[in-house]
């Protein structure tokens, strides 16, 4: 039982290395990615920041106003309305680097710096193996509140699921857009900004204390999405708001409620479809880029972040299930029970993986340790089966063959030797059988121990089977008594190969591991199957074929022919 218990450590450890090497080279990280997404599915959605407010340039306002790009002073217009209601801050999402007409340009700059709160993003771009940075004319420039990167890489198959919001270039470190307007929003300082790599982003004296951003192995966050875009944030119309300014000043009841816009961070920016580079997110297929700068301002909001166990935990959770099993496999022996426990433990471990998404924020690895718990399952069931299999092998091997001469047993030689006569009757194929015994092997025994005597028995065994063919079958069929079956021979084949038994025997010098020699000599007895013979018969034939062989002077061969003969002569 210990050795037992041993190997199915060993099979955990094995295990164990073995999902180590496929988290190495990360061969199952896109099956985890896609759990993660599913996690967000199965988790109830969440309402996003009221802070947040969302202008889109969707297909009505491309309608109304017209084709894309618009003259800059629809921009100017939105500016100038949102800061007459207050707006916190106003993030254009759009880049103005290409020149228009002198006066509109001039119309947009003036109506970025009567805000005072405008935000305009820039691009990093690689360009011939350079990174450059694309941003607005410095017109606009001038005279903005903040800026910040709009880079996105999405995960290997495409999806939004990280975010860096901290890149270093040219000596220099760069916010993401989302990332800066939050900071502002709260009161953050450059110098409250501490980054700790792979660690953590610390967030000082902001307005709701202290905030730690996770950080994975890449300096990357993981986007807590809230819900999918069109229920998660308080979405409003470009054209909508151009015309409820309209409506106000001409008294009429506004389309929308413009005073909501007081103290909020009003997002700006492009979300008809066919005109905005549109990326899947866990939650839905389609979501704009302005949906990913909404994502980062409201996590840093409510505080709300998805925390990356790491390596750490993630290898913990490999060993655990692995050995686990291992513990299972060894308390519990019925295999229905081993495989419904190790379901059990599965389903919990998933169960507990929702649980600590759902009300922690936490992403432990979840394929890994799943792939240790069926690896080692499937492992320790195959060494189970092959462990039975080989018992059952080992147990039918000692049924069937002597323990002493490791030939076969009387029973089982009968049951060869009945199914060998039904084909060679179907065939017409002759068959014979010899029977041998020991001379004088009591007196043997008597002489020099039992001992002695299992030697004598294991080499006689060795040299019948070392003289007969491969598919003659040898037997012991009683105590110093041998059967052999010769398929396809017949009487006088049979009689020759019992005579050259017979001398190697009597040449053979028996030395037991004492250095002592002996020798012994042998009787036979062959018959050949006739018409009317049964197994019982034929093995009779050849036993009155021995007794004559010992009758007669023993050390020698006789068949069953003489045996008629002799009747005949001594009835």
């Amino acid at each position: 039982m210990k050795v037992f218990g041993l190997k199915i450590i060993f099979i955990s450890v094995i295990v164990v290395i073995s999902t180590f090497i496929l988290s190495h080279f990360k061969l199952l990280d896109r099956f985890e990615l896609t759990t993660l997404d599913y996690r967000f599915k199965l988790r109830p959605q969440k309402k996003g920041s009221p802070q947040i407010a969302i202008v889109e340039i969707a297909e009505d306002s491309i309608q109304q106003i017209g084709r894309w790009p618009w003259s800059r002073d629809w921009h100017a217009e939105l500016i100038d309305i949102l800061t007459l209601y207050k707006a916190k801050i106003i993030d254009i999402d759009i880049l103005f680097s290409e020149k228009s007409e002198e006066p509109i340009d001039n119309f947009l700059a003036s109506a970025i710096k009567r805000a005072n709160n405008v935000y305009l993003p820039f691009v990093f771009e690689r360009s011939r193996g350079e990174i450059r940075r694309i941003e607005s004319l410095p017109v606009f420039y001038a005279n903005i509140k903040g800026t910040g990167y709009i880079n996105v890489l999405p995960d290997e198959d495409g999806v939004i699921r990280r975010i860096e919001f901290f890149k270093e270039y040219q000596g220099k470190t760069y916010y993401h857009i989302g990332f800066k307007i939050a900071c502002d929003y709260l009161g953050v300082k450059e110098e409250d900004i501490q980054i700790y790599p792979k660690r953590f982003i610390e967030l000082k004296n902001t307005s709701i204390g202290n905030i730690k951003i996770p950080l994975d192995e890449q300096n990357r966050t993981i986007l807590n999405w809230p819900g999918k875009w069109e229920k998660t944030f308080k979405h409003f119309s470009f054209v909508d708001i151009i015309v409820s300014h309209q409506q106000v000043k001409e008294g009429m009841k506004p389309r929308i409620n413009l005073q909501e816009f007081k103290d909020k961070i009003c997002l700006v920016g492009l979300t008809a479809v066919g005109l905005i580079d549109i990326k899947p997110i866990p939650l839905e297929t389609l979501y704009p880029a302005l949906g990913v700068h909404a994502c980062i301002i409201d996590n840093i909001l409510r505080k709300d972040f998805i925390r990356d166990l790491g390596r750490f935990y993630k290898n913990l959770a490999i060993i655990f299930c692995s050995l686990l099993v291992g513990m299972i496999f060894l308390l519990i022996k019925k295999p229905i029970k081993f495989a419904l426990l190790t379901l059990a433990l599965a389903t919990g471990y998933c169960l507990l993986v929702v649980f600590l998404f759902n009300t922690k924020g936490l992403w432990l690895n979840l394929i890994y340790p799943l792939f240790s718990l069926t690896l080692a399952y499937t492992s320790m069931t195959l060494y189970s089966q092959i462990v039975s299999a080989l018992e059952k092998a080992r147990l039918y091997k000692l049924a069937i063959t002597d323990s002493l001469t490791g030939v076969y047993v009387r029973g089982h030689f009968n049951l060869l030797l009945d199914a060998k006569i039904q084909e060679a009757r179907r065939s017409q194929q002759r068959l014979s059988i010899a029977m041998l015994d020991i001379d004088h092997f009591k007196s043997f025994n008597d002489t020099y121990g039992h001992q002695t005597g299992d030697f004598i028995l294991k080499e006689v065994a060795a040299i019948c089977k070392s003289a007969t063919r491969g598919w003659d079958v040898l037997a012991r069929y009683g105590g110093e008594e041998f059967v052999l079956m010769l398929p396809n021979t017949d009487l006088k084949g049979a009689k020759m190969l019992a005579e050259r038994i017979r001398a190697l025997i009597e040449k053979h010098v028996f030395i037991d591991n004492n250095n002592m020699s002996y020798r012994v000599n042998i009787s036979l007895g062959v018959a050949d199957l006739e018409e009317q013979d049964t197994r019982e018969t034929l093995v009779n034939k050849a036993d009155a074929a021995l007794y004559l062989a010992k009758r007669t002077g023993r050390n020698k061969v006789c068949d069953w022919q003489e045996c008629q003969e002799d009747k005949k002569e001594n009835p």
